[in-house]
């Protein structure tokens, strides 16, 4: 995570966070196989859900929430 601080007057500050692409896939992968393990989709056994028709029906879903999620850890960790 890179963060970088500006301050465009004396009693603003602004700051920008970068994650690094490599964390949020991690993330996303993890997030996916979990989400595989409790979706329940027809034609699959409970848990058996492959990873590419998760990510087909959920995944705009799942990566709403993981970047939901890595903002607030990010923005804590930077103030």
């Amino acid at each position: 995570m890179q963060v970088v601080l500006e301050s465009p007057s004396a009693l603003e500050r602004q700051f920008t966070l970068t994650i690094p692409t490599g964390d949020v896939e991690t993330e996303f992968e993890a997030k996916s196989a979990a989400t595989a393990k409790s979706v329940r989709i027809d034609g699959f056994r409970p848990g058996k859900v492959p990873a590419i028709v998760v990510r087909q029906r959920y995944g705009q879903d799942i990566r709403q929430e993981l970047v939901s999620d890595l903002m607030a850890k990010s923005l804590g960790e930077a103030l």
